[in-house]
């Protein structure tokens, strides 16, 4: 959000028992579905209800291994390097209370999600900025500061004792969490709008390979293949070096999924995504219209996507499928959604504050053509650059009980087994 300008954390001490149950605001509006124990009924249930068209999807595995083919041109394996510079903070940004403290950036710019790791709090200064931080997480005095060649830090990954961020123009960072020495950094290309993640010492990152050339001769004769304006890349995680790169139709949201020897992602162009993680095999492709990251539970994937039919107002449901397979199980608890819906979100106060961060940062008209903008346009309704980069969608959480979504706004929770509605908490605010 836009007034979310500063950076607040407690330090709180540890206490037995268990803490009181929040109480719901008094403009909220509690609905109850089925049952929370009513999950045995419901593969059942899920197999007697057919998906329509438009829930069903296709698989588009073949199209992606031949993007990946020898027919067509492979992404380019030269990208030049970033730069950092140590810069302190202003003492008079940090206050200090017998709660905690609070931090206020100078940007005064929306920030990306802060990382907790290594008793520090690690953050970007905000979109506008070109600011990396490190903060001790107890007391908030600041262990190192970074200046970046470039803007828009995303949110950042860390692992085996350092941490990654992509900047929206136009660098993936490595730096060594304890001190923010650098250790490698590529400009890949413009604009980057989604996170980095680390998982088995690799570093995953899709990118427009703007910023790339090819450390040999270009494959003669050879085009980039059609509909690929994206690149998933894997990259050793202290050195930088390539392990491998392949083609995608969009960026990818919020930012990919590793889980064991996988990388999942979701595309702006709403297909979902399965990679070998060490090898970026493709394992398995479906296009969706899938409005949100995938998690992972046991043998399912769980994500949003779009649920209407042609000529419909947007509607957006959950959607489960197999993990082994990529073959979708259902659509479920579907709903209407303005807060995907382009004519909708192009007349919020929202938008307006998108186009002046991208403005600020460079895109005065509209966000670059190799953003694929209108990919993000037709699945979620967003297409600046600061709303990308920002857009979380109606990203599920896998608990015991159930999966729970913020879908616009609503709080839904469904069965896990069979996608039926069990409780949901309607919000006070305004998606216009």
């Amino acid at each position: 959000m836009k007034n979310l300008v500063w950076l607040a954390l407690f330090a709180l001490s540890c206490q037995s028992g268990r803490p009181p149950a929040p109480k719901p605001a008094a403009s909220g509006e509690a609905r109850v579905g089925a049952k929370a124990g009513a999950s045995a009924r419901s593969g059942a249930a899920a197999a007697g209800k057919k998906m329509t068209a438009a829930e069903r999807g296709e698989d588009v595995k073949p199209e992606f291994e031949k993007m990946n083919s020898s027919e067509y041109a492979k992404p380019p394996t030269k990208y030049r390097e970033g730069h950092t510079k140590p810069r302190k903070l202003a003492a008079n940004r940090i206050k200090k209370s017998a709660a905690g403290f609070e931090i206020h950036m100078p940007s005064g710019a929306p920030m990306t999600t802060p990382a907790v790791y290594g008793g520090m709090v690690i953050t970007g200064g905000g979109f506008r900025s070109k600011e990396l931080y490190a903060f001790d997480a107890r007391s908030g005095d600041l262990r190192w500061g970074l200046s970046l060649d470039d803007d828009g830090p995303s949110a950042p990954a860390c692992d085996q004792g350092v941490c990654v961020i992509n900047t929206e123009s136009c660098t993936v960072f490595a730096v060594q969490a304890t001190t923010g020495e650098l250790l490698w950094s590529k400009w890949l290309g413009d604009p980057l709008v989604s996170a980095p993640t680390i998982a088995n010492g690799m570093v995953y990152a899709s990118y427009p390979p703007t910023g790339g050339t090819y450390a040999k001769n270009a494959p003669a004769g050879k085009a980039r293949p059609p509909g690929a304006t994206h690149v998933l890349g894997a990259f050793d995680l202290r050195t930088g070096e390539i392990r491998w790169q392949k083609w995608i139709d969009a960026d990818v949201m919020s930012a990919p999924v590793a889980v064991d020897t996988d990388v999942y992602a979701t595309t702006f162009a709403g297909t979902v995504l399965r990679f070998n993680g060490s090898t970026g095999q493709i394992l398995s492709a479906r296009r969706d219209r899938a409005t949100s990251a995938p998690v992972i539970a046991g043998e399912s994937v769980y994500y949003t996507q779009r649920s209407e039919k042609a000529g419909q107002a947007a509607r957006e449901g959950v959607a489960s499928a197999s993990r082994k397979t990529g073959g979708k199980r259902w659509v479920r608890s579907s709903k209407q959604a303005p807060y995907i819906d382009k004519d909708v979100q192009d007349k919020t106060r929202y938008a307006l504050e998108s186009a002046e961060d991208d403005a600020a940062n460079g895109f005065g008209g509209a966000a670059p053509a190799a953003a694929n903008a209108s990919a993000a346009i037709g699945t979620v309704g967003r297409g600046r650059v600061a709303s990308m980069q920002a857009f979380q969608g109606s990203r599920i959480l896998n608990i015991p009980s159930g999966n729970v979504s913020s879908m616009g706004d609503e709080i839904v929770a469904t069965d896990q087994e069979s996608g039926e509605r069990l409780w949901s908490y309607k919000l006070a605010g305004d998606l216009r």
